[in-house]
């Protein structure tokens, strides 16, 4: 369990919880009535000088006793824990030992997890890696030679991830029962499809109504049926075409409303009919084809037993196993060997089938023995037959003979299919068909899949359901899993943005493997690449820099494009830059300077990713202001864009419209590459290099001189990697850390009273285990051996993590972890990586370059929440 600690205005202790996982879950209330928890009655109040070590003495002065504030519970996570709160009195002489306390029981002395406070003032405190499930208890104490005193302590329990018996998508939202009884819903609601009573969307679950006896649930575009209490069935959501079944006096309802007085409803199908099965084996169908606003019985058979419904058609099983379908039939999915529409059940050839789920424009179904068969519309692989043509009669899907459970997308021009294979636990979860939006849960790209693939890990699944876009699945352990796109926030990751391709539970977070942050001054955004290949981006847009088709800024991760190939992220002032596992390059953002590489220096910013020329070789590449240098798989160095103070290396000042090589264009031995403020640096065969603007001694040549021709810098040949920032510049060589250029703010991290500039390499303390460095805007962060995190410079709006906006002259370590992996100190505001992948910010925060939703934070916090 791991602590941060950072100053807070807030005036009062309390204990806020961080939202579960990466991407914000706000999962109050969804399990337990957290929030409002009575204090302990056998400890004395915040303030009373009481509890302290020697409280038998009676010569103690007890107003020499320190001061502790009143604890407060608000809410709890998942995971983590969040404590704010202010120091009111240290007592005299001043308190020696004061923090907070976290326990897993009253006891003063079952202190699992705990961090000293500041002297003074407001503090913040985070405690992660909690348990869930699990009951803490947390507490204020100060102490000095007068003894100890302590706050009020309270108890608090996490919650455990969401534990569902059914699942339902609609076309860009969910409903899930909880295991409570309970019915949540999330995702897009623009006619009230999710029962909230307003037309606002949410990227969490929020709970419909208060009632706990939810029985079962159906989504379709945009309306919902469920039957609660016994048997009674409400809908809600658009009335379109009848479809609610509540005769023709609403357009739209935007909370559950009864249909009729019946209270003997076994089974719903939301769809074009919407149908349903009462207790005495009768099917009731309403809406299109249907021809009515109200239930209407079909026929008068009273033998069904489970109904399935889509756009057009519907199809049904009877107690003796058969299957009949009737409706719409131009593509064959009624499964009656022609193409001729039915207005009444007809029965499909083959006996004994177990389940069946109709689709848009097709249907699939599974037989007694386990064995899969679709048929009707195949365009897009979603018949699983390895081909997209059409069947108008049932097709047997492989030779599998272990199928338990199947879904079809619902309507609106959606075309995948998942199912369930095996028992007990090994199970598996298969899907093929539309890859689009990733509904499908396999790696987007321009084709869809003709057959089924297996998707997530073996294990317990115990049912399905696909959505036009997404979609969800329930574990042996009632754990709810969702992919697919999320733009409506139908995954409740807390995000409404991106694709997940693997089943996600709830509380899952996005993870990372590279991140990157602009030193520049203006225009702040970030970047990152997910484990998974993905490019996400963040905060400001102007210019289209963030490369999701538009020029508006995110306070939270959205996806750029659906592609999982993405290696390599570079990140400045106007634009951006990538590399793909296939080495081609792309950039977006700005072109005015030429800095996208396409030719053009265009005032018409592109907003999407661009490939620059059609070389496949590139390995990486470092963005700065208006221009950009790179490397190729053979060593050579390139570099294009504005070019004023030859940052570009080429012995002159002239703009580069397209990649120009710097030196050898065949062969090269360069490793290391770094942009800063109109200048580079690189290295090279292990001797480092820099060129460029040198107002502030920056290029490391021992003078202001700037040079637009490549310089070396010294005569060593050690160097290992090397950081340009605003006007400074850092170097790593045999583990040991070197600074140099403009020192204002004690970024070079020689301590008060150094030189303002410094213009040659001087080593930063005696330590020789730094393992990467970044040079910043008036700041350096830079990780050890082991993953300590340390950072110095100016402190403004917290950009050094520590808690308070103090410069610091010399390096200080961030908080104790010792998982730091990757760091990039930006304008103001800094980015970093975890060994588990999590991405982090704190700093300056106005155009949401921190990703974490929020205005601004002096402590390091999650890259998650929107």
């Amino acid at each position: 369990m791991s602590v941060n600690r950072s100053l807070n205005s807030a005036g009062y202790l309390i204990v806020c919880v961080a939202l579960c996982g990466a991407f914000a879950l706000g999962c109050d209330g969804l399990f337990a009535d957290i929030g409002e928890f009575e204090p302990s009655t056998d400890l004395e109040d915040a303030g009373d000088v009481g509890d302290a070590d020697d409280a038998g003495d009676a010569d103690v002065d007890e107003s020499r006793l320190p001061q502790v504030e009143t604890v407060e519970v608000a809410e709890v996570s998942v995971k983590d824990a969040i404590v704010r709160g202010e120091l009111l009195d240290l007592g005299e002489p001043p308190a020696s030992d004061h923090g907070v306390c976290l326990g897993r029981s009253a006891s003063p002395e079952d202190c699992i997890s705990q961090d000293a406070l500041p002297d003074e003032g407001a503090f913040e405190m985070h405690f992660d890696d909690l348990e869930a499930d699990t009951e803490y208890f947390v507490r204020a104490f100060a102490d000095n030679e007068a003894g100890r005193a302590y706050g009020e302590v309270l108890s608090f329990e996490t919650e455990g991830p969401f534990l569902a018996t059914e699942v339902t998508n609609g076309e860009g939202y969910t409903c899930a029962i909880a295991q409570d009884g309970t019915l949540w819903c999330w995702g897009s609601n623009h006619r009230g499809e999710s029962g909230l009573g307003d037309l606002e969307r949410s990227s969490i679950p929020q709970q419909v109504g208060e009632e706990d006896d939810w029985e079962s649930i159906a989504a379709d575009v945009w309306h919902t049926c469920g039957i609660r209490n016994g048997g009674e069935l409400w809908c809600w959501g658009a009335n379109l075409l009848g479809g609610l079944g509540l005769g023709d006096d609403y357009e739209e309802v935007h909370t559950p409303h009864r249909v009729g007085e019946e209270s003997d409803w076994r089974e719903i199908s939301v769809g074009v009919p919407t149908c349903g099965i009462r207790d005495d084996g009768s099917l009731w169908c309403w809406g299109k084809n249907a021809n009515e606003n109200e239930p209407e019985q079909v026929g008068t058979a009273e033998d069904w037993d489970s109904i399935s419904t889509n756009y057009g058609h519907a199809c049904a099983l009877k107690d003796d196993q058969s299957l009949w379908c009737w409706g719409s039939n131009g593509s064959g999915q009624l499964g009656l060997g022609d193409n001729t529409t039915r207005d009444a059940p007809q029965r499909v050839d083959g006996n004994s089938w177990r389940s069946v789920s109709a689709g848009e424009h097709y249907t699939c179904a599974i037989q007694e023995d386990r064995s899969l068969w679709c048929w009707g519309n195949g365009e897009h692989g979603n018949l699983g037959l390895t081909d997209r043509e059409d069947r108008d009669s049932p097709t047997r899907v492989g030779d599998a003979d272990d199928w338990s459970d199947i879904s079809t997308a619902v309507s609106n021009f959606s075309r995948a299919t998942c199912g369930i294979r095996g028992s007990g636990e090994e199970q598996s979860l298969w899907c093929w068909g539309s890859l689009m939006r990733g509904q499908s849960g396999i790696s987007l790209g321009a084709d869809s899949r003709t057959s089924p693939e297996q998707r997530g890990e073996v294990g317990q699944w115990d049912s399905i359901s696909v959505g036009n876009n997404h979609g969800c699945a329930i574990t042996g352990e009632s754990e709810l899993k969702c992919w697919g796109l999320q733009s409506g926030g139908q995954l409740g990751t807390g995000v409404r943005a991106g694709v997940y391709i693997e089943p996600v539970a709830l509380d899952t977070a996005e993870t990372f493997d590279e991140i990157d942050a602009s030193i520049s001054g203006v225009g702040h955004h970030g970047c990152a690449i997910s484990t998974e290949g993905a490019l996400w981006c963040w905060g400001s847009g102007t210019s289209g820099k963030l490369g999701v088709g538009d020029l508006d800024s995110r306070k939270s991760p959205v996806q750029v494009g659906d592609e999982l190939n993405w290696h390599h992220i570079s990140v400045s002032s106007s634009h951006t830059c990538g590399v793909r596992d296939d080495g081609t390059l792309w950039c977006w953002g700005s072109s005015f300077s030429g800095q996208l590489g396409n030719g053009d220096a265009d005032d018409e910013p592109f907003s999407s990713p661009e490939q620059v020329g059609f070389d496949t070789n590139w390995r990486i590449v470092t963005s700065q202001s208006n221009s950009n240098c790179a490397l190729r798989d053979n060593g050579t160095l390139w570099c294009w864009g504005q070019n004023n103070s030859g940052e570009l290396g080429p012995g002159d000042e002239n703009q580069v419209l397209t990649p120009q090589a710097v030196g050898d264009d065949e062969s090269g031995d360069w490793t290391s590459l770094s942009m800063g403020h109109r200048y580079a640096c690189g290295i090279s065969d292990g001797e480092l290099w820099c060129w460029g603007q040198n107002g502030r001694g920056q290029l490391g040549q021992g003078d202001d001189v700037s040079h637009d021709e490549l310089r070396q810098v010294g005569d060593h040949g050690d160097w290992s990697s090397v950081s340009a920032g605003n006007y400074h510049t850092c170097a790593i060589r045999n583990g040991q850390l070197y600074c140099w250029g403009h020192n204002n703010y004690g970024q070079l991290g020689q301590g008060a009273g150094a030189d303002e500039e410094i213009w040659e390499p001087t080593r930063v303390g005696a330590d020789s285990n730094w393992d990467a460095v970044s040079a910043g805007s008036g700041y350096t962060c830079a990780i050890r051996a082991g993953g300590e995190l340390w950072c110095w410079g100016q402190g403004w709006h917290g950009r050094l993590g520590h808690g308070d906006e103090d410069d610091h002259h010399i390096p200080r370590r961030v908080g104790e972890d010792q998982d730091w992996s990757q760091v990039s100190a930006g304008s103001g505001y800094t980015l970093a990586l975890r060994d588990d992948g999590t991405a982090w910010g704190w700093g300056l925060n106005g155009s949401g370059q921190l990703g974490v939703g929020t205005a601004w934070v002096i402590d390091p916090t999650m890259v998650v929440a929107p």
